[in-house]
């Protein structure tokens, strides 16, 4: 198991934790597939990298029916709202660094 740093290095993963987290931590597994579909290629990908994520703890997937019809919903943990703000802190106070803003 990959850990929850390793996993948000990976661009597409990044991508898609701030989409989820944009639509308020709760977003669906289709209107993730759309947004990032020319990076994905295809929804075996983001199934695969929705796997990883919630083996990492980042994000829980909730599989219903809606009218019965089937929809995945992929959520945001706690544990990857955290590690988000992490990984934004860390980036900023890098990028301070380099620019030397907040000096």
């Amino acid at each position: 198991m990959k850990s929850v740093e390793r996993v948000l290095q990976e661009p597409v993963n990044l991508g898609i934790v701030v989409q989820i987290a944009g639509q308020g931590g709760k977003a669906a597994f289709l209107d993730v597939f759309r947004q990032h579909e020319s990076e994905i290629k295809h929804q075996g990908n983001l199934t695969a990298r929705s796997r990883r994520m919630e083996d990492a703890g980042i994000i829980a997937i909730e599989k219903v029916f809606v009218d019965r019809r089937p929809r995945t919903w992929l959520i945001l943990t706690d544990a990857g709202w955290k590690a988000l703000a992490k990984y934004k802190r860390t980036l900023t106070n890098t990028i301070e660094a380099l620019t030397g803003a907040g000096a």
